[in-house]
């Protein structure tokens, strides 16, 4: 018998198998393998996909943001910084969507809309770039919800229109 087992059951530090001593000279050896090939090679395929998805979200001309029903702008894209008149991306985790909106009642229209149609799109609308300027946009987005029902978070893009008008 193997030098490790000393009659009680143990895990093999090399041969990974599981021995108990059952009588004099009879040993039981009991082992199992998992063949983790496949769920490693989706969990690769899977990490190029959200590596992919990333790049389309912060490299579309678009100006695309995630917010929650309070306005915090929890992701947005260079694209959105820019139409925004915020220097960088980064900036955009320190605003609130509300502020650009021309009032807060029209946000809070927005989010009802959301919250009763579960998305809006090409939703044409004025908003205020950091300056003050105005900027025309069409806005398409879509609301994610808990389990329950309630909106937890909205995903959506600007197409800056102002060129149109």
């Amino acid at each position: 018998m193997p030098p490790w087992f000393d009659g009680s059951p143990q895990v093999s530090p090399r041969e990974r198998a599981i021995g108990h001593r059952l009588a004099q000279d009879r040993w039981a050896i009991v082992g199992v393998c998992v063949d983790i090939t496949e769920n490693k090679n989706l969990q690769d395929k899977l990490l190029v996909t959200e590596s992919e998805l990333d790049r389309i979200f912060h490299e579309n001309p678009s100006g695309n943001y995630v917010i929650t029903p309070d306005g915090r702008i929890q992701k947005g894209n260079v694209a959105l910084a820019e139409m925004l008149g915020l220097h960088s991306p980064e900036e955009i985790g320190e605003e609130n969507m509300a502020t650009f909106y021309e009032t807060t009642s029209i946000f809070q229209q927005f989010i009802c809309s959301v919250e009763k149609n579960k998305k809006v799109s090409s939703v044409e609308k004025t908003l205020r770039r950091r300056d003050g300027t105005p900027l025309c946009v069409l806005d398409t987005a879509i609301g994610v919800f808990d389990p329950d029902g309630r909106l937890i978070r909205i995903n959506g893009y600007l197409t800056d229109h102002s060129q149109v008008k």
